[in-house]
């Protein structure tokens, strides 16, 4: 169909609208309208009255529960008030004191003795300081005396007929509490209405008739105010208020303070007789909702008014959101139906309203094809009208895919964010987009079409690159470009671009057209600086870390070796850094890192000395250029010294010490080689007691490789299997009977050999293996003793060397009762031998596992005394019981005086202490006389016997011929140094 064709059919269907819509559709419409209408009004109305009558009901009763809460919270608060207020008056009634100043005539002229007595009653007072609504006490005695404490004005003098009449009030009363109601003040005031008053009488007790009259009369003011300003900040739900009316049907509190003390509307108070609450009632001219309390203290009523237009005002929002909803409902069903109805008509209306589109403003995309459904004269045109339709768009659509195209580069060049550029390589002139010449930040007319504008910014170290890139992708070579490189922009800083681009070829495969884009990468390269920087550094001093200290190490040694030249690696750590962690926390632990690698970099040559830390509190100092050993030793030497320095942090001040391992390059050696040895020296230099430095040898190394090959050992099999203990008799001085046994550990390699405990109990401490061996050990030494006790010797005793380890396990006591009790054995029967080492490291729970089993009978005794950092406060602190003088002291005697004095010092500390004292290490007679005659208990040595299997342990008792007796009593350990 033409365009002519079309206008000329346009006309003629723009009048079908009327000729197709039935003449009856609005009247069938409203009518449909309104019976749907009418069907649904009156079910909705009576759901909706039926739905405000019980909200209407529902806001009732939680407005009457929650003015009952209140009520019952306030008159509780008033109840708990008042009956301290009468706590108050029952301790000034039962004070004996005051009952002498209130009956004898003479302290009325007593001032000394009124002013006592003023004083003892303010002294309660400030007891009920807490009580903040007391506002004074009075007290009236019998002989006339009165006493005022407190803020409120004192009452006039009584006259004789007043007191007795006051004296009359109270008479009979006993111990009960007179409440007053606001407008009765017991004694008169002018400002009655400041105080609420509650009196109890003062009773003299006549001992010989045990007959109580009253001495005087106690009365508590309660202030009004207080009451006043706690109960007018109560919140009332509904605009309600709250009345405190008193016995007399006075006001004790309204919101309106000038109604105190009158009596309550006669409405409200001729329903307080009521039993039914809430009540319903006009109060004035205006319907309220009361409700009430009653103090079960003072029997005065709490009553809250609600307004019954308060209560009217919540439920109007219900009637108006009922009525709102009934009118959107029938809205939306009304709008429904004739939705519904006018379905019948829509197609013949979508396709007049599209017909007149085009009679207005010809063809255009958002005029859409029609649903065509069913066999109708309507489906019929509806399709016809698709046809026309999609033949229209499709010449639309072949006139306006040229514009497209034209268009699609240069809204991609606009909109693109990376710099564009097109440079026709026949003609040799570039197209630069505006975003490029942003880019490098030249003005329009400076940067021109050359490709030099582009080629003369790139960077010098990379223009030789890139151009051999370009050329062989417009050869053919690359299937793309793809390079990045620094680009000089017009001020003349750099930043570093992407270059991607693809070349269009000829049938010869040679490109003539190159198109492609910049894109800005120069964050993306910091961020990869920062990135490469961050992994060769350490976060916390910024110094190089592991990698980039191991990368240099291994970079200088190969040229030093080339050259024949020394490096040396110093590896140093602060002596007890944990405790600094552990106790300041870690971020005091950074700054000290951070003090400490600053003095190590002041202390550095710059020759090429690189700083580094290797992790944790360790250091690593590298020196490339040494001109013998003895200079990393001097370097060594001054840091150290440097670092021994107070460093000051903050308002903290820190003394630390380090220790240092120094390895020197072998030829041919290589960076692990040289860390190793480092740690090897550093290892060797905390062994021999840290603020010290040590240099790498080959008795290190040997060592190590010992070290690791005991280890091995122990992981290698289970202590059970491997361990194999060995018994050593202690016998006594005096008559050298045996007494008992120490039991010694000994390691079986799988080979046979045997390892010394001296090389496998470290080892087993550094790999956890220690409790293993331990319970093996009490375990043989268990077996011994009930080994004794079957051959029915007398009963021995073993000791069992224990480590910290063992005993910083909060279960060890435990353990050991139970294997006790398991066996029956008698808990004095076994011993535990400790270091002076492990005291120095002790916990509480290293205490409270030695005091668990002393106090079953257990001894500890404490081995090689003398030989560590001895302290007398152990000895009181720990329940010692023996000490055990260590064999390098015995060995000294008749050698050495010094050994002897200490010796003789040791064993007299021990006696003036009432603990046992073991010689160890005895080997000669000379060595057991004069041990006996400085007054030494017990001997063990070789003078008397090796350490020797269970199994060899009968013939050697039985050689000895021991004579069986019982076991001796022990020595009781003192505990606290008393």
């Amino acid at each position: 169909m033409s365009e002519r064709q079309v206008q000329e059919t346009l006309p003629t269907l723009a009048d079908a609208p009327a000729r197709l819509r039935p003449p009856f559709l609005g009247t069938i419409a409203s009518r449909f309208v309104l019976f749907v209408f009418c069907l649904t009004f009156i079910p909705l109305f009576i759901l909706g009255a039926t739905s405000y009558n019980a909200s209407r009901k529902v806001i009732l009763s939680l407005t009457a529960q929650f003015s009952e809460t209140i009520l019952s919270n306030e008159r509780d608060y008033l109840d708990l008030q008042f009956e301290q207020v009468e706590n108050l008056l029952n301790t000034i009634a039962s004070l004996d004191e005051l009952r002498p100043s209130l009956t004898d005539p003479k302290v009325v002229s007593d001032d000394f003795t009124r002013l006592a007595t003023q004083e003892q009653i303010g002294a309660i007072l400030n007891a009920y300081l807490y009580l903040r609504g007391i506002a004074s006490i009075d007290v009236i005695g019998a002989n006339g005396s009165y006493y005022h404490i407190g803020e409120t004005v004192a009452a006039p003098p009584l006259s004789p007929e007043r007191r007795k009449a006051l004296f009359e009030r109270f008479s009979g009363t006993g111990t009960d509490v007179v409440w007053f109601g606001i407008g009765t003040p017991p004694l008169g005031r002018q400002d009655d209405l400041r105080a609420i008053s509650a009196g109890r009488a003062i009773q003299a007790i006549d001992r010989r008739n045990v007959a109580r009259d009253i001495s005087g009369v106690a009365i508590v003011n309660y202030s009004v105010a207080f009451l006043y300003d706690h109960l007018v900040a109560s919140t009332l739900p509904n605009d309600a208020y709250l009345l405190i009316a008193d016995a007399d049907g006075n006001l004790v509190f309204d919101p309106d303070r000038d109604r105190l003390g009158k009596p309550v509307p006669k409405a409200i108070a001729a329903t307080l007789g009521a039993t039914a609450w809430p009540q319903q009632l006009d109060l004035g001219d205006e319907p309220v909702l009361l409700d009430r309390a009653v103090s079960a203290v003072t029997g005065w009523s709490l009553l809250s008014v609600t307004p019954a237009d308060a209560i009217a005002a919540l439920t109007r929002p219900i009637g108006l959101m009922t009525l709102v909803l009934i009118g959107l409902c029938i809205a939306l069903l009304c709008i429904a139906s004739y939705v519904a109805l006018a379905n019948i008509v829509r197609p013949l209306r979508a396709i007049t309203a599209r017909f007149r589109q085009f009679q207005s403003g010809g063809f255009r995309e958002d005029i859409l094809p029609l649903r065509a459904t069913g066999d109708g004269e309507v489906a019929d045109l509806t399709r016809w009208f698709n046809t026309f339709l999609a033949s229209e768009r499709k010449r639309r659509t072949s006139e306006e895919a040229l514009i497209e195209s034209e268009e699609r580069y240069a809204l991609a060049a606009r909109g693109a964010n990376d710099a564009l550029w097109d440079w026709d390589l026949r003609a040799n002139r570039v197209y630069y987009s505006p975003r490029w010449k942003a880019l490098v930040g030249g003005r329009e007319q400076d940067i021109g079409d050359r490709p030099a504008s582009w080629i003369d910014r790139i960077h010098p170290d990379e223009r030789e690159d890139v151009l051999a890139r370009i050329s062989a992708h417009v050869a053919g070579k690359t299937s793309h470009l793809e390079v990045e490189h620094r680009l000089r922009r017009a001020d003349g800083s750099y930043i570093w671009v992407l270059v991607r681009a693809v070349a269009v070829r000829d049938a010869a495969g040679i490109g003539y057209r190159m198109a492609g884009s910049h894109a800005d990468i120069t964050a993306h390269k910091r961020a990869e600086e920062q990135l490469r920087h961050d992994a060769m550094h350490d976060m916390v001093t910024g110094l190089p870390n592991r990698r980039a200290i191991f990368r240099t190490i291994s970079q200088a040694i190969a040229s030093a070796n080339r050259r024949d030249r020394l490096s040396g690696l110093i590896i140093a750590d602060i002596d007890q850094f944990k405790d600094i962690n552990d106790t300041l926390g870690h971020e005091a632990g950074d700054s000290l890192l951070m003090a400490v690698a600053d003095r190590i970099r002041r202390t550095v040559r710059d020759d090429g000395d690189v700083v580094a830390r290797l992790g944790g509190d360790e250091f690593a100092i590298f020196c490339p250029n040494l001109t013998a050993p003895s200079e990393l030793g001097r370097m060594a030497e001054r840091i150290l010294s440097g670092v021994s320095e107070p460093i000051e942090n903050r308002s903290e001040r820190y003394l630390i010490t380090m220790s240092a391992g120094l390895a020197v390059s072998r030829r041919h050696s290589g960076a692990d080689d040289l860390i190793r040895e480092a740690d090897l020296a550093l290892f060797e230099a905390k062994r021999q007691g840290r603020n010290r430095m040590a240099f790498f040898n080959e008795v290190l190394e040997n060592e190590a490789r010992e070290r690791l090959a005991v280890e091995t050992a122990l992981r290698s099999t289970p202590a059970a299997d491997s361990v194999f203990v060995l018994f050593q008799p202690q016998v006594a001085a005096a008559n050298g009977e045996v007494e008992g046994f120490e039991a010694l550990a000994r390691w079986r390699r799988r080979d046979g050999s045997v390892i010394l405990p001296t090389q496998f109990i470290p080892a087993a401490e550094r790999t956890g293996i220690i409790r293993d061996i331990t319970r093996v050990v009490i375990a043989r030494a268990v077996s011994a003793l009930e080994a004794f006790a079957a051959t029915g010797a007398r009963a021995y005793t073993v000791a069992v060397n224990l480590s910290t380890s063992d005993l910083e396990h909060v279960d060890f006591a435990s353990e050991v009762e139970a294997i006790l009790a398991g066996h029956g054995l008698d808990p004095r029967c076994i011993g535990f031998e400790i270091t002076e080492g492990a005291l120095l490291r002790s916990s509480p729970v290293v205490l409270g596992n030695m005091r668990r089993l002393a106090d079953i009978g257990c001894r500890f005794a404490l081995d090689d005394f003398g030989t560590g950092f001895s302290s007398l406060s152990y000895l009181w602190q720990f329940p010692i019981s023996v000490l055990k003088i260590d064999k390098s002291f015995v060995q000294g005697i008749g050698v050495s005086l010094e050994s002897e004095t200490l010796t003789r010092a040791v064993i007299g500390l021990g006696r003036a202490m009432t603990k046992t004292v073991i010689a160890e290490g005895v080997e000669t007679t000379a060595q057991a006389e004069f041990l006996r005659t400085a007054g030494c208990d017990t001997f063990q040595g070789f003078l008397y016997a090796k350490p020797m299997e269970i199994d060899a342990v009968a013939a050697y008792l039985r050689d000895k011929a021991t004579v069986a007796a019982p076991l001796r009593p022990q020595v009781v350990p003192i505990r606290g140094g008393r």
